[in-house]
């Protein structure tokens, strides 16, 4: 009997210990900061949206595209939270043009605007190029043009310009997307020419962002009049958006 009561006191004094370990591991208040601090986590996940969406109107990215057969851009549908190029122009045609000697024998710079066989300048859009920005984590962007010369090489000193550029953004802050000013010009073989961006810290543009050109004589291929030579001459404009994705 003496031994049962002997186990029963133990048993008794390891349960007033835990109960002494369970009460003491509150959060008491201490010196010397008089303080009790405890913590609570919490949580959220954000993930990338996936969902392809058709890009909207270059002049005003708060309508949609007027989806247009005569519309001058190749558009291209992309994920909300891409960074892409969603429209670019589809071709350039300068015109068939007959010169003679006074043009042949001439040193100045000879301009041939777009041209088009309707009459339509470029349908119900503008030409030109959009960008879509749908990340979180990064901001910044760049898009250049180059001239990949091709039987434009003919053609010395042959140049594309580009004037009179209308910018807009759906969604800006901070000085939102540069476009340039002035005159952006790209030779035959050339380097590239830098054309949109975003640059800078607290400098966004969110959704879609254009730059287009309402008038055909905004886009022109120059080359001077000796530099002229028979036959049909092609080049290619190269569009590269830069920028770092969301992971």
């Amino acid at each position: 009997m003496k031994k049962i009561k002997l186990f029963s006191a133990i048993a008794l004094s390891a349960f007033a210990a835990t109960l002494a370990v369970q009460i003491t591991s509150a959060v008491e208040v201490t010196s010397p900061s008089n303080k009790a601090e405890a913590t609570t986590d919490g949580e959220i996940t954000f993930g990338l949206d996936s969902t392809v969406v058709d890009p909207p109107s270059i002049e005003d990215p708060t309508v949609p595209d007027p989806k247009d057969p005569d519309d001058p851009n190749v558009t291209d549908p992309a994920a909300k939270s891409a960074l892409a190029l969603t429209k670019y122009p589809k071709k350039f045609s300068f015109g068939d043009h007959d010169v003679d000697a006074t043009i042949l024998y001439d040193t100045s710079v000879q301009h041939y605007p777009l041209v088009d066989q309707t009459g339509v300048v470029y349908g119900n859009e503008n030409v030109g190029v959009q960008v879509q920005d749908g990340r979180m984590n990064n901001d910044e962007w760049n898009l250049t043009v180059e001239l990949n010369a091709g039987s434009f090489a003919n053609l010395t000193g042959a140049t594309i310009s580009f004037e009179n550029p209308i910018k807009a953004t759906q969604y800006v802050t901070g000085a939102g997307a540069n476009g340039f000013t002035g005159k952006v010009e790209v030779a035959a073989g050339g380097a590239a020419a830098q054309f949109f961006s975003v640059a800078g810290a607290g400098n966004k543009a969110k959704g879609f962002s254009s730059l287009s050109f309402a008038n055909k004589t905004d886009i022109n291929l120059n080359v001077t009049g000796d530099n002229i030579r028979t036959g049909t001459h092609t080049g290619t404009l190269t569009w590269t958006l830069s920028g770092t994705p969301d992971a």
